[in-house]
């Protein structure tokens, strides 16, 4: 990228002044210096060339450039397109072009930036090295140019948000010769507010200032909020082998349809993965009865990822404990397990990797915790959540019913849209389900009229008592018992701040106290619309 400088004027000398003149006013010193154009001048974009993919560049009302500790005065545009910057002393030998930084050679890129503002403004940053009276001006930071168009009505493009995987590329660097140095109040995030309409033929020019980064090894994710006859929508980009080299700029298209709409910026999943771990690590205590010695054991156990929540070999009982969990700075979903006054247990959420078909080979009583499954975990992922807990119907309850249903509620209170859970039987449940059971007063035969499903109660606020509900068949009237992880679409429960889970048979599943068949279920990657 080049900018052309020449010194035009040079501050007139006063020669044979008398002592007598020395109170004579002199205007003081001016110096002068003159930017020319050229395609690689970046403050600020001109008219695109879309057959090229090239952008010719023009100076921007207001630019100033800096030498050593002191700014020129604004620019003064040309008629041939050449910029007159002037110093009240002779610039030093280093030119540095920076319009947000508190020095010279300190950049600031802004994590929110308008098209209101040239690129200077929204953190451009270039210097240059005088070379007989010229100056070849390099940029050091990178360019997003957004060709973005639509066929739908009524549209207008909002902002632009980027997302760069962890990596800052906005924030505050210091240029260090060739490089920047290391970045504070760094954003990974940066976001180009718009507000303008979009159409099929769209050519205006949006462009974003960023740091550069190398992101060919990462998951980048551009979302366009959009405005569509007065509601809000959303567009996202995933994107990937990005690599933003200095001076440099990247063009990012899309052709948004109305199909490709969301009411949702994005999608967090809570997916139990160690890799995923958003809490901090805690202490709990471990309670479970032994029984090698047949008797209760309790120890405290550190808990740094969601592994360390399920139990080694041999401690039954460990997702009974009264632990809680909360998907910290993701889906903010948290879970606290609760104990019926029968002390059975009501409402148990056990971390798990634990599969298999038949729950008796699994030995040492940790039945309870097996998802049927030989593979693991929703989509290839090795854990994932076995849930405990049920309340029977009235005409089945009885005086030691377990009480309280197992939840997820949104720990920092605020009402979202879970958008769907992947859930699927347990083995203990499956093989009853299909072998049959004798208790709890009553006897459960596998028919074709059988069924067994989970019922979702959605609670608007904390006071709700008119649950939204809806429900998923882990067995259907003569359909096959559900065996592999299977989505399940909550969108039905509205923005809720909590969900509670049912567990319900039909009428050959319930014998005088109550459920027959095991009230469990297994869920994983649960999705939250933010």
């Amino acid at each position: 990228m080049k900018k052309i400088f020449s010194i035009l004027a040079i501050a007139a000398l006063m020669a044979g002044c008398s002592k007598e003149d020395s109170t004579t006013d002199v205007a003081p010193a001016t110096f002068t210096l003159t930017g020319y154009t050229s395609n690689d001048t970046r403050t600020a974009f001109d008219t695109p060339d879309n057959v090229n993919n090239k952008i010719p560049f023009v100076w921007s009302e207001g630019d100033k450039i800096w030498s050593g500790s002191e700014k020129s005065t604004e620019a003064v545009i040309n008629n041939d397109g050449s910029a007159s910057f002037t110093f009240a002393s002779e610039p030093e030998s280093t030119i540095y072009y920076n319009m947000t930084g508190t020095s010279a050679t300190q950049a600031n890129v802004p994590a929110s930036q308008s098209i209101a503002n040239n690129l200077g403004q929204n953190g451009d940053f270039g210097y240059a090295t005088v070379e007989d009276g010229e100056f070849t001006l390099s940029h050091a930071t990178a360019y997003l140019w957004f060709n973005t168009t639509t066929s739908i009505a009524n549209a207008t493009l909002e902002t632009v948000s980027v997302n760069a995987d962890g990596v800052n590329i906005a924030g505050k660097a210091t240029w260090n010769v060739s490089e920047f140095g290391v970045v504070s109040e760094g954003s990974s995030e940066v976001t180009l507010t718009i507000g303008q309409p979009l159409s099929a033929t769209n050519e205006n020019v949006w462009a974003m200032v960023v740091l550069p980064a190398n992101l060919s090894d990462k998951s980048v994710k551009v979302v366009y909020k959009l405005n569509v006859g007065g509601n809000t929508k959303y567009y996202t980009q995933t994107l990937s082998g990005k690599e933003l080299p200095a001076g440099r700029t990247q063009k990012i298209s899309a052709n948004i349809s109305e199909a490709q709409l969301t009411d949702y910026r994005e999608l967090r999943v809570l997916t139990f993965e160690d890799e995923d771990t958003k809490f901090e690590t805690h202490d709990i205590v471990i309670s479970y009865y032994d029984w090698d010695i047949y008797d209760n054991v309790s120890y405290p156990k550190t808990i740094a990822k969601w592994s360390d929540y399920i139990p080694t070999d041999g401690q039954y009982g460990n997702m009974h404990n009264l632990y809680s969990w909360h998907d910290a700075g993701n889906t903010e979903l948290a879970c606290t397990n609760i104990i019926s006054d029968y002390g059975m247990g009501a409402g148990h959420a056990g971390i798990s990797n634990f599969v298999g078909t038949n729950y008796q080979e699994q030995g040492n009583h940790m039945y309870d915790l097996q998802a049927y499954n030989v593979d693991g975990g929703a989509n290839g992922s090795d854990n994932f959540c076995t849930q405990f807990g049920y309340v029977d119907p009235p005409q089945y309850e009885f005086e030691n019913s377990p009480q309280g249903l197992p939840n997820l509620y949104f720990h920092d209170g605020i009402a979202r849209v879970i958008d769907h859970m992947y859930v699927t039987n347990t083995t203990y449940a499956y093989n009853i389900l299909v072998s049959g059971e004798q208790g709890f007063g009553g006897s459960y035969e596998f028919t074709d009229d059988s069924q067994f499903w989970v019922v979702a109660y959605g609670y608007e606020t904390d006071e709700d008592e008119d649950p939204t509900v809806v429900k998923f068949c882990l067995l259907d009237k003569g359909k096959q018992i559900v065996t592999d992880w299977t989505k399940w679409d909550l969108t039905g429960l509205g923005k809720v701040v909590k969900v509670e889970f049912n567990l319900e048979a039909g009428d050959n599943g319930y014998g005088e106290y109550g459920l027959v068949i095991p009230g469990y279920f297994a869920y994983d990657d649960i999705a939250v619309q933010f």
